[in-house]
């Protein structure tokens, strides 16, 4: 279990200190670049909008165990009359860069928190405990802010669509929007090394297609048409498997990194997010 070794691997596959446990050097350089990152989009909205953090954004955090803390944002527009997302970002991913878009593009409330190990959330992160967290953080969110069960989404990114459909079915969620979803980070490893090598480094496997049949209600899956990293395979087995109300919509001409800069995935989004329930 080389750190050289696993640290290209996951590199590779997007999937590093979140699904191998044993890359204690991938863990160590995206807990200081996104501490970093942090601060600075701290700065820059206090900068750029006068009043805003006051104003609809603010920083949370959260005890999820003794020791361990969650830090995140919540865009806080109306939070009785207006629906109420939360996200689950990708690998490696500074979930506060997606404040200024959000806030922007849906007429909705967002809390996303960084993984543990990311930003300025403590411990390190892996499958078991992402998938508590995410828990945690919902009772608690839910609690403070008085929410309305029916104006809840869960939103999930590449490797946080894992954690979104966990969340979703563990709570009865009735909107799940998975985006650049797969049915297994082991069957998306494959695609890259043998299956043995695989089997040794991967220790987290989200193998999503085993619980995403009990999803309720409605699920939207945007998948990147030119996806270089999760195969848009990977999206059709797990939209093969969900049994209730859902859709599979590719993005035209996107990539799995840019799929959220294309107009489409945006008007798709805000589309399903204001669709009453059964509408097809």
């Amino acid at each position: 279990r080389n750190a050289v070794f696993s640290s290209h691997f996951c590199n590779k596959i997007y999937v590093s200190a979140i699904s191998c446990n044993h890359c204690p050097t991938c863990i160590s350089a995206i807990r200081k670049r996104t501490i970093r990152i942090s601060g600075w989009v701290n700065g820059l909205y206090a900068k750029a909008f006068p009043g805003f953090l006051n104003r609809i954004l603010f920083e949370l955090n959260i005890k999820s165990e003794k020791k361990i803390l969650l830090h995140g944002w919540i865009i806080k527009k109306d939070m009785k009359n207006l629906p109420t997302i939360f996200y689950f970002g990708g690998n490696a991913e500074e979930v506060s860069l997606n404040i200024e878009d959000f806030e922007k593009r849906l007429h909705a409330n967002v809390i996303l928190f960084n993984y543990r190990g990311y930003g300025l959330s403590s411990s390190k992160p892996s499958e078991f405990s992402l998938k508590n967290d995410s828990e945690k953080i919902y009772t608690q969110m839910k609690e403070k802010f008085s929410l309305d069960s029916s104006k809840i989404l869960v939103m999930g990114r590449s490797l946080g669509t894992g954690i979104a459909t966990y969340l979703s079915v563990r709570k009865g969620i009735t909107k799940t929007i998975l985006i650049t979803p797969y049915e297994s980070i082991k069957e998306v490893a494959y695609d890259y090394f043998p299956k043995l090598l695989v089997n040794f480094i991967l220790s987290d496997t989200y193998e999503t297609i085993k619980i995403c049949e009990h999803l309720r209600n409605s699920v939207l899956l945007l998948v990147a048409e030119n996806d270089e990293v999760i195969h848009p395979k990977h999206a059709e087995k797990l939209y093969g498997k969900i049994k209730c109300d859902k859709k599979l919509i590719r993005i035209k001409n996107s990539s799995h990194n840019d799929i959220s800069q294309k107009k489409q995935y945006w008007d798709e989004l805000i589309k399903y997010l204001y669709k009453p329930l059964g509408e097809t």
